[in-house]
């Protein structure tokens, strides 16, 4: 992660744009992801993505991706919401794409997305769709 980060930081620096990185899945559980949101901040960066896939991961154009657990993955938004400051956070599921389709729990993470723009307006939390 933290290669991922000073990278991040170095174009961050560079730019007179919002940045907004790959965080990958967050690079572990909740506790990580509250890591993973406060380097990246700490770096400059205007916001990142955290996938729902399992580790390790798969490039996403690739078959057979496997997702987490819905409860996990909201636990993960919850904790990276809770985290950051001045922060954009994009939620990305493989769901979709991996095999059997759309898994159950899936409007649980969603919901959670829900709630936390509802009730932090003007942050730029954008459910993801």
């Amino acid at each position: 992660m933290t290669e991922m980060v000073d990278n991040a930081g170095r174009i961050a620096a560079c730019v007179d744009i919002p940045v907004i990185a790959d965080a990958d899945t967050g690079y572990g559980n909740p506790l990580n992801v509250i890591r993973t949101v406060g380097a990246y901040e700490a770096a400059g960066v205007a916001g990142i993505h955290i996938e729902d896939q399992v580790s390790p991961k798969k490039c996403g154009h690739m078959n057979g991706k496997l997702v987490i657990p819905a409860g996990e993955m909201a636990a993960k938004i919850r904790a990276a919401v809770e985290a950051r400051t001045l922060f954009i956070e994009a939620l990305l599921t493989d769901d979709e794409n991996s095999p059997g389709g759309t898994r159950p729990g899936l409007p649980q993470v969603r919901e959670v997305e829900q709630r936390y723009a509802a009730n932090d307006p003007g942050t730029g939390h954008e459910p993801s769709r």
